[in-house]
């Protein structure tokens, strides 16, 4: 009588499969919840130490219409999330706003540029900058955000620096010439990015900080462990003759 051959997977692959989708998936299913419940305020309004508007929540909103209405997470990202043709918005509206400052603090302080400075000066005014940024000055009562002086002249020259960049040419990798040339759309998206900016950067009390990084890390780990462990499982080393 002929030997019936079968191959069957090891017993124990079916529980361990399950037991990693349920703790992977656990992982996501926290860091959507904790983002959720931890999302940043959107301020009613945002304005400088004298009271003067700066720019309010309708404008936020209106900046993010503008960037889903140009598709900008299929050129760049925005806290890490998105395509990468173009630069990261939020992390480039913080390195032209961490420029911008230190050259009007260098200014009013030596009455020099930044680079003009020496070292000791400038790892001052750095120190100075970061303490800025990372202070949170949003008051939840009022919904107000207020922004400090050099933060208000800042935030006007991150206006013009991104007219430029969807306007002239050879700015925007991928984009054509006055991609967006409407000045109303590009101020509220200029909005938009101060808000994510401060979002990113500010220690708001009470909040779990969830970098973009951190969740992609996370997200990237747990595809990692899964696909690991189906690919051992599906081996056919894991299959042995009856």
């Amino acid at each position: 009588m002929s030997e019936q051959v079968t191959d069957r997977l090891s017993p124990w692959w079916k529980n361990s499969v399950i037991i990693i989708m349920i703790a992977g998936f656990s992982i996501l299913l926290y860091v959507a919840v904790q983002s959720y419940h931890n999302a940043p305020p959107i301020p009613d309004k945002v304005v400088d130490p004298q009271g003067n508007i700066l720019f309010t929540s309708a404008n936020i909103k209106a900046g993010q219409e503008v960037f889903l209405k140009y598709g900008l997470m299929e050129h760049g990202t925005l806290m890490g999330h998105g395509a990468y043709i173009g630069p990261d918005y939020t992390a480039e509206y913080l390195h032209n706003n961490t420029l911008s400052l230190q050259d009007l603090i260098a200014n009013k302080r030596y009455k020099l540029t930044f680079k003009k400075l020496t070292e000791d000066q400038k790892t001052s005014i750095t120190s100075d900058v970061q303490s800025m940024l990372h202070q949170n000055k949003y008051d939840a009562s009022t919904g107000t955000l207020t922004y400090t002086a050099a933060e208000a002249a800042a935030f006007q020259t991150e206006v013009q620096q991104w007219t430029n960049f969807f306007t002239k040419p050879d700015q925007a990798a991928g984009l054509p010439q006055n991609f967006i040339s409407d000045p109303s759309e590009l101020k509220d998206l200029t909005t938009f990015f101060s808000w994510s900016a401060w979002a990113s950067v500010a220690f708001r009390p009470g909040a779990l900080r969830f970098s973009a990084c951190a969740i992609d890390a996370k997200i990237r780990t747990t595809k990692i462990l899964v696909t690991t462990t189906l690919n051992i499982l599906f081996s056919p080393d894991n299959c042995h003759l009856a």
